[in-house]
């Protein structure tokens, strides 16, 4: 409704530009989806506690606000933040809580690698919709930066996960499985370095992002079995 997934944007289902949803029924969707969330949600919270509650409001919070109004946090610069949160702490945590009872630092601690190859999912997927996202109002951190940092950001974005990674493993906090990650290193030297080499024209990095999705899927399998 407000143009930003018009036209050249190459980010988002685009199901409604299609014409394969309208917005009315992806209202109907979401609402459904938030509706099925809370059925399920009531009786873990019943036989685990009030915390589990708190997990459920920030998923909330971050879900409904990452393009609603009127904060709309990826509009805003915040949206690798949102999804790093939500797709790393949040879920890890939560989870982690639900099966055991308790959370600590260590836990935290390693899930934040796994935030960052989250938020890094919107933020490669941002790249080639630098210049139309500025054009529609749409100022996302890739944005901000800039072609040339934005490039560059990619790897600085990798290589934290991996020292974070090397972190956690130095301290104790996971098991000696989390090299298992590593194996995505040449994956991520490909991507940098493909993403650098278009700063030029950065409308023609498509399939990193969809690189990144699966990237980030097996990174988390790998986090999961490593706490």
């Amino acid at each position: 409704l407000q143009g930003v997934d018009e036209g050249g944007a190459s980010s988002g289902s685009r199901v409604i530009q299609e014409g394969k949803l309208l917005p009315e029924e992806m209202k109907r969707c979401f609402l459904m989806a938030y509706g099925a969330c809370i059925l399920i949600g009531i009786p873990i919270i019943l036989h685990c506690g009030w915390p589990v509650l708190l997990f459920g409001l920030a998923g909330l919070f971050v879900s409904f606000f990452y393009v609603g109004p009127p904060l709309r946090l990826e509009h805003h610069g915040w949206g690798e933040v949102a999804v790093g949160t939500s797709m790393g702490p949040l879920i890890m945590l939560g989870a982690y809580y639900v099966q055991t009872g308790r959370v600590g630092f260590p836990q935290f601690f390693v899930s934040l690698a796994l935030g960052v190859v989250a938020g890094g999912i919107l933020y490669v997927q941002s790249l080639p919709d630098l210049d139309h996202d500025r054009r529609h109002g749409k100022v996302t951190l890739v944005a901000r930066l800039g072609a040339r940092l934005a490039a560059w950001g990619v790897g600085v974005m990798w290589l934290a996960a991996y020292l974070l990674t090397a972190a956690a493993l130095s301290a104790g906090i996971v098991s000696r499985q989390i090299l298992w990650v590593y194996l995505s290193l040449p994956a991520a030297v490909v991507m940098t370095l493909s993403s650098i080499r278009k700063i030029a024209d950065l409308t023609k990095a498509g399939w990193e992002g969809k690189l990144m999705v699966g990237l980030y899927l097996y990174c988390a399998v790998v986090y999961l079995i490593s706490v």
